[in-house]
This record gives C-alpha cells, sequence and structure tokens, in this order.
C-alpha cells in the first residue's frame, strides 16, 4: 500500500510539472517569447504522453500549443503533424473538449493560410465559427483573411467588418487594411492600419512581434503611394522585431525584405532589390508562401529592366505557375501575373501575344481590381506602339479616368504624356493640350514635393 501511494504522488508531482511547463509557455507566448515556449511544451507533451497514454485530452491541448508555437516559428510541417495528432484525439462525435477542439482547428486554419491553402482553409474557419459562434469576431476576421487570400474581396471586407462592428480589435482592423490596400483603397487602409497599430501598441507595447505584420501591411500602404521613405522607416521597424523574437530565417523576415526590395528597385537600386529578393527566396525556399511568386515577378522586373528579357520571362513564368498553383487560375494574382508578362512581350516588340496576354488579364481582372488601371495603360501603349491610335486613345481615356481618383505620381504623368501624344497623332489637338496641361501640372507638383 505504502508502494503505491509513493508512486501515485510521483505520478502527480510529474503531472504538476507538466501543468507548470504549460502554463509558463502560455505565459510566453503572450509575452512573444515563442521560440522560448517550444523547449517546454516539448517536455510537457513527453511527460503527459507516458503518464496519460497518447489519446488523453491534455496530450492534444499539449500538442496543440505546440503547435501554435511551430506555426508563429514557421515550423508549419512540424505544426501540421501535430495538430493532426490532437485532431485525432479531439475531433469525435462525442468529444469532451469542444472548446479545445474549436482552438486545434482555429490552428489549422492559420496553418493553411500561412501556407496559401485556402481552399482547405476555408472550411476550417466556417466549422470553427459554428464551434465558437457566428458573431465571434476573432474567428469572424479569420474567415474574412481566408477570402482575401482567394481574392474574395467583397465578402473579405464584408465579414471583416461585421466583426469589426461586434468589437473593435487590432486583428480585425489590420485584415481591413490588407483588404483596403489589395482593392486599391490607400486611404482607408492607412487609416485601418494606423488605428491597428495604435491599439496593438497599446496592449503588447512597442516591440512586440505582433506589430511586425501590422508594420510590413503600413509599410506596403506607403509604399503604394509613393512614399518611400516611410514605408522604409516602418519596414526597418518590423524586420527588427522580426529578427529579435523568432530570428532572421523565419518566413516573416522574408515578407520584409520582399518589400525592402521593391523600396530599392523604386529608387533605383538594382543591386540591392536584387540582395533582398534572393535573401527573401532562399528562407522561403520550397515553401507554398503566398508572398514567394511575388519576389519571383519582382527579380523578373529587375532582369526586366537590364533587358535581360529572357530571364526576366523565366522568372514571370515561374511567378504564375506558383499563383495558379496555391491560389488557383482565376486569382487576382494570376491577372498581375498575366499583366507582367503581356507587359515585358510589349517590351520585346513581341506584339501579338502582348496583346493576348493583356486582354486576358484584363478580362480576368475586372474593374475593381487594384491593378487595373495599369493593365488598360499597358495595352495602351501596345496600340500607341503599333499606331492603332483610336484602341490606344480608348485604353489611355479608361486608365486616366482611373488614376485621376489617385495619387498624382510617376506613372500617371507618364500616362498622361503619352495619351497626349496618341492625341496630337489623331488631330484633337484642343484635347491633347488639356492633358498636356494636366500633365505639367503633375510635374511640377512631384518637383516640389521633392524639393
Amino acid at each position: 500500500m505504502l508502494v503505491f501511494l509513493v508512486f501515485a504522488s510521483a505520478l502527480a508531482g510529474e503531472l504538476e510539472v507538466a501543468d507548470t511547463l504549460n502554463a509558463t509557455a502560455v505565459a510566453y507566448n503572450v509575452q512573444g517569447r515563442y521560440a522560448d515556449a517550444v523547449p517546454l511544451l516539448q517536455r510537457a507533451l513527453g511527460i503527459r504522453e507516458r503518464l496519460l497514454g497518447p489519446g488523453a485530452a491534455e496530450v492534444a491541448i499539449t500538442a496543440n500549443n505546440l503547435a501554435g508555437m511551430d506555426i508563429k516559428l514557421g515550423r508549419y510541417a512540424e505544426a501540421e503533424q501535430l495538430l493532426r495528432k490532437a485532431l485525432l484525439i479531439l475531433d469525435r462525435p462525442s468529444t469532451s473538449a469542444p472548446d479545445v477542439l474549436a482552438a486545434a482547428l482555429s490552428n489549422l486554419g492559420s496553418l493553411y493560410r500561412s501556407t496559401s491553402r485556402y481552399a482547405e482553409a476555408e472550411p476550417v474557419a466556417k466549422r470553427v465559427l459554428e464551434l465558437r459562434g457566428e458573431n465571434n469576431p476573432t474567428e469572424l476576421t479569420n474567415l474574412a483573411l481566408v477570402y482575401n487570400g482567394m481574392g474574395r474581396y467583397d465578402e473579405a471586407a464584408a465579414t471583416a467588418n461585421r466583426a469589426l462592428t461586434i468589437r473593435e480589435n487590432a486583428h480585425t482592423l489590420e485584415t481591413l487594411a490588407r483588404i483596403y490596400e489589395a482593392e486599391g483603397k490607400h486611404e482607408n487602409a492607412e487609416g485601418a492600419a494606423n488605428r491597428a497599430l495604435a491599439l496593438r501598441e497599446q496592449e503588447l507595447g512597442p516591440n512586440h512581434p505582433q506589430l511586425a505584420d501590422v508594420l510590413n501591411t503600413l509599410g506596403l500602404i506607403y509604399g503604394q503611394q509613393g512614399r518611400l521613405t516611410e514605408a522604409e522607416a516602418v519596414y526597418l521597424r518590423a524586420q527588427a522585431i522580426v529578427t529579435a523574437s523568432v530570428g532572421p530565417d523565419h518566413p516573416r523576415s522574408a515578407a520584409i525584405l520582399n518589400n525592402l526590395g521593391q523600396i530599392a528597385l523604386a529608387r533605383g537600386n538594382l543591386a540591392e532589390a536584387e540582395r533582398c529578393y534572393r535573401r527573401a527566396l532562399a528562407i522561403w525556399g520550397t515553401s507554398r508562401h503566398p508572398e514567394a511568386a511575388s519576389a519571383q515577378s519582382n527579380l523578373a522586373a529587375i532582369y526586366a529592366r537590364r533587358h535581360d528579357y529572357a530571364s526576366a520571362e523565366a522568372f514571370y513564368r515561374r511567378a504564375l505557375e506558383m499563383d495558379e498553383g496555391c491560389l488557383g487560375k482565376q486569382h487576382p494574382k494570376v491577372a498581375v501575373d498575366l499583366n507582367n508578362l503581356g507587359s515585358l512581350a510589349v517590351q520585346r516588340h513581341k506584339y501579338d501575344e502582348a496583346e493576348k496576354l493583356l486582354l486576358q488579364a484584363i478580362e480576368l481582372a475586372g474593374p475593381q481590381h487594384s491593378h487595373f488601371s495599369e493593365m488598360l495603360g499597358n495595352l495602351a501603349e501596345l496600340y500607341r506602339l503599333e499606331k492603332n491610335y483610336p484602341q490606344a486613345s480608348s485604353y489611355y481615356e479608361k486608365a486616366v479616368g482611373i488614376l485621376e481618383k489617385g495619387p498624382r505620381d510617376a506613372r500617371f504623368l507618364h500616362l498622361l504624356e503619352h495619351y497626349a501624344v496618341v492625341l496630337y497623332a489623331l488631330k484633337e489637338y484642343a484635347q491633347a493640350e488639356a492633358v498636356e496641361v494636366r500633365a505639367t501640372r503633375i510635374r511640377v507638383e512631384m518637383a516640389l514635393r521633392n524639393s
């Protein structure tokens, strides 16, 4: 009897150790100390499996917690294996832990989103909503992220706004900023991102890892508006946070490097841009990260500037292959890939191929696409080079009509200048002069901004 009591006491003591390890790891997670949490959870998982058996609910809880850390550290294969283990225990009709099941499924959805597996993520997100209630703002936001990743922007915005009406929170505001940016609504995106950043800083402090994503989003918004100095500053702040919390080789670091490359490219520093893109791709490796195709396209743009068109086409086609494979052939990003290939074909004087690609891009994108004006402008440029001035004029007019609502930048100026050339060729002198006057005003505004 004494031996049994001693054994039971020892067993209880070890389980208490596992409980303490798990609780400490949860605290580390709140602090953003993900790497520190991992060995604690690994030890707790080993204890619980050995003492309670591999099918115990406590084993599933620990496996799910460890998977959450692995997702945040970019260790997706390890996370998926742990989640499968947890769900084998939890996902039964008679489960006694529906809250834990919902948590594991929510982590699985996060894993799918992080690896661009949106078709798999959608039913998981909807099931978590059923388990946690249809008015759960966190899970509504996660569903909005899925819709955004699939290019279903109207559904994404509606779902995120519904979550925001239930409770204002940084996660939803940051998601809305991403959706608005994808739609080209820069002013709305900036407002949502700045509010999300303020809430994150208030809740977590200035250096928590969760700030990195909203800073990266804010950098994208600034970059799209040509505000390169502001964009670079928030990217560098995000990079410092990511490096300090999860190391320089994390997928989030790769995303920031890719965006810093965009800043360098916009400034004409091709060598620095290429270094950033190649470093980002080296970090992503063969993973299905949603931004890896973007880095391929960005490298293609560098080679195009160097007039190495064969290499540029190879990178653009690789990006198209990756986006079609990960996102499907009807995704808005595929339209961007087709547009890039079409623009390159224009530069190579392959006009028939260019026209086919650009028309495909325009048809797939539709007028709500944030790059729609660029696509129209590229097709207009093709027709101008072919001296098909009536067609060129029609597409320039449509592109200018869209860009008038946005910032007065170099892209808009370039479009106006070429539109004026076409109008002169058509002997529409009064309209051509009016367009030239608008171009001159923008040129002066840009010079004043840069002085």
